[in-house]
């Protein structure tokens, strides 16, 4: 059916619009792994983006995906989004077949993408949070 070494992705039944929370007023969009303390950690959240100058409901789309839950990062959006932020999910989840790396700020289709792990794993984590940060800094400040 599938040539040999051809992938097969499935396609996301939602699109952002569906699941987030927002202004949008700076076309940032962030995406979170839904984990268990989810409050919590859109606190956390909240506060490493105002460490950036940003707040976490006027100037993005917050979304919490529930893992292995493919999403689509264009459709639905009034504008195309500038930044894309995710915490906790794959390239492939988000809808890219790249090899991103954590942590590395990535232009992409013409958005500027950082990946980070879960929010859980970078709460607690000295290191990850100073990787984020520097990440943080190149993008916004």
């Amino acid at each position: 059916m599938f040539p040999t070494g051809e992938l097969v992705f499935r396609t996301a039944n939602s699109t952002i619009n569906d699941l987030s929370a927002g202004l949008y007023g700076k076309n940032i969009v962030v995406l979170a792994l839904a984990e268990p303390d989810s409050e919590a950690n859109k606190v956390f959240l909240s506060k490493v983006l105002s460490a950036a100058k940003l707040d976490l409901v006027s100037d993005t789309f917050f979304v919490e995906i529930p893992a292995g839950e493919p999403i689509n990062c264009f459709v639905g959006l009034r504008e195309r989004p500038k930044f894309i932020l995710v915490f906790g999910l794959s390239p492939a989840q988000v809808g890219l077949q790249a090899a991103i790396q954590p942590y590395q700020v990535t232009l992409l289709h013409q958005v500027t993408w950082l990946f980070a792990d879960s929010i859980s794993q970078l709460e607690p984590d000295r290191d990850k949070k100073g990787k984020l940060w520097s990440a943080l800094k190149e993008i916004f400040l």
